[in-house]
This record gives structure tokens, C-alpha cells and sequence, in this order.
């Protein structure tokens, strides 16, 4: 985190100056920049020599339970002799409850036996997942097939006055029951849905289902909701910085508003009326699916199933039927393009963006998800290791997949220093080495196969980040609601971690082949001096 961005911000800044006051040393806030510019690299040494000593610090470690005390002792001693002898005289305390990881993948995926699905007669479908605590996690999503064809900044604003309130009760009304209860209440609305995400105790999941359908029913379409939400979106909209991504993704989806430039969006804000909000909002009703995911202790109270159903099958309305369906938006790019956006800026934000079609076949997306590890997704991925580690063009260079309607696009990004007068630095010449770089490795990736090493590293990070997102209620309840809208509905994750291991290096170069057929835009957000100087590649 710099200075320049914690004394911008007045969260941050309180931080700084109210730790610096619990230090009883606010010379520590004037004096920041003169020390950081004093520090050395012996300084970091000296440090690390002081402080970081393995002999002084507490490591514990997770084993297979089926390991005998006496092996884990000698596999630990044998690969750190020199440590501390006195670890060899530790036992484990009978009394202590030792931590089990399985070896079994089945052992550690989500417990799927025990989750219901209804179908109610209004056409919502509902997942009940039990856990064993007492809080209950909820979620409640109206969602078209079709986004709404809106003004840009149309859904903002619904999503603004959803959390205003109900029509008979003001803000101040209604959440004063929530935060009564200790609920965390949140609606959201975006061009194809809006949603209630609800965190509770047990005992307040019928109340919590019964605030969702007060706002769901009759929001707070006042003037003074209204007006308020118009200047908090453009409060918002104007705080977010230029970037290249921003450029890329309007060019990708021309006529998809969700994609608005910032510009778009705010020019839009004072041409929308309450109509235009109240119209979007019957829009999304009238045309809406319904799903509802709740993860609590069912088991531990056996009146909850019955509330749940009951108060979600009437007050509603009627839905359509529910479907994986996803919609139309897939349109080849005619050409190569590079768009450019002059910025006073020291580092050039460089995105590069590749369409291709997709019908959401489960393996398919496993391999895409492996691809776009290898080429750019984490700290041990090509683009990484070449174009920072190697080249040192930038701190950070990534890899990003992404999928809107039967579309999925593959991005590679890098900001990297061109032009900084503060520290004499010109480098026009590292936008075309980024460049050059972006199409090494997808050249490589469609010409050769990745190594057993990769395609191992890749399975290992994607399926610990599938088990991570199943270990809590809140992300149970997000992960069972995102599924729903897949193939293998809510067996998706455990599905995932599966099909990972059934991804071949072949299927990864087939379909980086299939990716990167195509054109691809370019957007460059950069100074003058830079858009100026830079020499592109011939083939971009």
C-alpha cells in the first residue's frame, strides 16, 4: 500500500495517525517518506536475521490422521536436522483433538446427501443445506434469461434504493428490526437479477425471509430514495479510475450497456427517471426465475424446513420456469484492434482480450480454468515468471477468464513503467515487449504441450481453491446459488474437482488452439509521451 494512496483516504489516514497516537509517536506519520527513502537493503537483512529464526517460532503442521506419532517425529527430524532437539521430547496431549485431512478427495467434497431441493408451486426452486452452528446464511435471487436493455447506470441505482427500506417503513424503520436481530442484510440488483443475501441466527431465518419479500413486493420508490441513490451512484462512478479493461470490455460487448465506459455511465444518470427504474424493476418480475439457497442448522430444528417452504410459496408471485439457459451474446471481433486512451499516468495498463464460444460443458470449463492458470493465473504461472520475474517489466501480470451469456474471454494484463519523469525513467520500448511476451506464451501454449509439472501445480491450486470455497456457510451458500445456474446444478463443485483430474495436456493445447483463433482487441491506457513513442508489434 503507498503514502500517496493511504493520504487520500480518510479511512486509511485515521488508521495511520490513530496507530501512530496508541505509539505516542506521530513524528512516525511526518517522518514516513524520509524514513522509507533511508531504508536499505542491510536494513531488510539485519531485520530478517533478528526476527525471523525458525528456533523461535511456533509451526504447526496438518498430517494424514492415519500416521503414527513415531513417523511423523522421524519425517520431520530427518528433514530438519538442525533444528531445535527438544521438538523430538514433544508428545501429543491425550487430551487434545487431533486435526484430520483425508487423503481421499471424496472425504473432503461437499456432503451433498443430506441437502434438499423443492420445486414450490410458484416455480422457485430452493437448496436447503444444513450445518451444525446456529447462524443461517441466505440467498434469494429473481434472474432473467435476458439482460435488460436499460440505461447504464439503471441497475445502480435500483440496487441503491433496494437497501433503502419498503414503501410503508423508511430506512431507519426497517433496519432497526435488523439490527435489532444481528442480521446483515444486502440487496443488490445488476442488468439480469436482483438478490437478497441474508446472514441471521437460526431462530430469525423466517424474519429475515419475510424483510427480503417486504422490500421484493413494494421497494422505496420515494422521491428522496430515488434522488439520494442518483447521487451516491455518481458519487461512486466517479471515484473509479480509468482502465484499460474498462476500454476492452466495451469494445468486446458493444451492445451490452452493463459494459458502459465510465463516461457512459455518468452521462446517463441525469436522463433517468423513476419510471425508468420502476420499469426495469417490473421487467426483472415479470420475467424472472427464482432460486433461493439457505444453509442452516435444519437437522438441529425440524420446524425451519416447513417455515422456509411455506413463507417462499406465497407473496411472491409466480416465476418462470428455471433454466441453465444462457443468452446470445457471442459476436466474432472482424479484426485486430488497438484502442488507446491517453492518461497522465507513470505505467501503461495493457489489456489484451480473446472471444470465443461457449456452451458451458462442465469438462470444457475445467480446461479453460486449468489453461488460464498456466498461461497467467497465479505466482507460478508462465506470464509471471517471464515478463515479471525474468524481464522485470512489471509488479504484476496476470491472466483473467471471464463469461458473459454463451461468450468466454480470456485476458491478459500488465501494467508496466513507461513513463515517470519523477525518477527519469523512460521505457516506451516496455509496451511492445509486454506485448511480445502476451504472444510468445499464447503461440506456446497452442504450439506445445505444457509439462507434467504445470498441468500438476495447476490441477493442485485450482482444487484447493474449489475446497476452500466449500469450508464455510456463507461460501457454501454462494457456491450452491452459483451452481444452480450450471449443468450439473449443485453437484458442480464436487463434479469440478473430478473432471480436473481427467484434463490432459492435449486438451489444454486444443483448447488454447480453439481461444486464441481468433482476433483479439488490444486497449492501452498510457501517457501522451507514451502512445506516442511506443512501436508495436506488426501483428497486433
Amino acid at each position: 500500500m503507498t503514502y500517496s494512496k493511504v493520504s487520500e483516504n480518510s479511512q486509511l489516514l485515521n488508521n495511520l495517525i490513530g496507530n501512530a497516537l496508541l505509539d505516542d509517536d506521530l513524528a512516525y506519520v511526518e517522518n514516513y517518506l524520509p524514513i522509507l527513502d533511508s531504508i536499505t537493503a542491510a536494513d531488510i537483512s539485519a531485520f530478517a536475521k533478528k526476527y525471523l529464526d525458525l528456533n523461535k517460532a511456533s509451526l504447526s503442521v496438518v498430517h494424514p490422521e492415519n500416521l503414527e506419532d513415531t513417523s511423523i517425529m522421524a519425517n520431520y527430524q530427518n528433514a530438519n536436522k538442525k533444528f531445535d532437539v527438544r521438538l523430538s521430547q514433544m508428545t501429543p496431549s491425550a487430551n487434545v483433538n487431533t486435526v484430520s485431512f483425508k487423503g481421499r478427495l471424496e472425504d473432503k467434497m461437499m456432503d451433498l446427501s443430506k441437502v434438499k431441493q423443492y420445486k414450490l408451486a410458484n416455480n422457485m426452486e430452493i437448496v436447503l443445506n444444513p450445518n451444525k452452528s446456529d447462524i443461517s446464511t441466505s440467498e434469494i435471487v429473481l434472474q432473467t434469461t435476458q439482460p435488460a436493455d436499460v440505461k447504464p447506470a439503471v441497475p445502480a441505482i435500483l440496487s441503491v434504493i433496494l437497501n433503502e427500506g419498503s414503501k410503508d417503513k423508511n430506512y431507519d424503520a426497517f433496519y432497526k428490526d435488523v439490527y435489532k436481530a444481528g442480521m446483515s442484510l444486502k440487496f443488490d440488483a445488476d442488468f439480469q437479477s436482483v438478490s437478497a443475501n441474508v446472514t441471521s441466527l437460526a431462530s430469525d431465518t423466517g424474519m429475515a425471509i419475510d424483510l427480503i419479500k417486504e422490500v421484493f413486493e413494494q421497494p422505496r420508490f420515494s422521491e428522496k430514495s430515488f434522488n439520494y441513490a442518483k447521487e451516491l451512484v455518481r458519487e461512486a462512478v466517479s471515484n473509479i479510475d480509468a482502465s484499460a479493461s474498462e476500454i476492452a470490455s466495451n469494445a468486446l460487448f458493444p451492445n451490452l450497456t452493463e459494459f458502459a465506459t465510465k463516461e457512459q455511465v455518468l452521462a446517463s444518470i441525469d436522463e433517468i427517471t423513476m419510471d425508468d427504474v420502476k420499469s426495469f424493476f417490473n421487467y426483472i418480475k415479470q420475467n424472472a426465475m427464482a432460486k433461493g439457497v439457505f444453509t442452516a442448522p435444519f437437522e438441529k430444528n425440524p420446524n425451519l424446513e416447513n417455515a422456509v417452504v411455506s413463507k417462499l410459496s406465497a407473496g411472491l408471485g409466480d416465476f418462470k420456469e428455471f433454466s441453465t439457459e444462457h443468452f446470445k451474446s457471442f459476436a466474432p471481433v472482424a479484426q485486430n484492434q488497438v484502442l488507446t486512451k491517453a492518461q497522465q499516468r507513470n505505467q501503461a495498463d495493457i489489456i489484451q482480450a480473446y472471444k470465443f464460444k461457449t456452451n458451458y460443458n462442465p469438462k470444457d470449463h475445467a480446461v479453460f480454468t486449468l489453461l488460464n492458470t498456466i498461461l497467467g493465473g497465479g505466482p507460478s504461472s508462465r506470464l509471471f515468471e517471464d515478463l515479471r520475474e525474468k524481464q522485470k517489466l512489471a509488479y504484476r501480470v496476470e491472466s483473467n477468464i471471464d463469461f458473459v451469456g454463451d461468450t468466454g474471454v480470456v485476458s491478459l494484463g500488465i501494467k508496466t513503467t513507461t513513463d515517470n519523469p519523477s525518477e527519469n525513467i523512460q521505457q516506451y520500448d516496455n509496451v511492445k515487449k509486454s506485448l511480445d511476451g502476451f504472444k510468445n506464451h499464447i503461440e506456446k501454449m497452442k504450439n506445445e504441450l505444457v509439462t507434467p509439472q504445470e498441468l500438476e501445480a495447476a490441477k493442485l491450486m485450482i482444487k484447493t481453491k474449489l475446497l476452500n470455497s466449500i469450508e464455510t456457510s456463507d461460501s457454501q451458500t454462494a457456491v450452491l446459488n452459483s451452481s444452480k445456474d450450471s449443468l450439473n446444478g449443485i453437484a458442480t463443485v464436487n463434479d469440478s474437482l473430478k473432471l480436473i483430474d481427467e484434463v490432459s495436456a492435449q486438451d489444454i493445447q486444443n483448447a488454447a488452439k480453439y481461444i486464441f483463433s481468433g482476433n483479439s482487441i488490444t486497449s492501452i491506457l498510457a501517457s501522451r509521451k507514451t502512445l506516442d513513442n511506443m512501436n508495436l508489434p506488426e501483428t497486433v
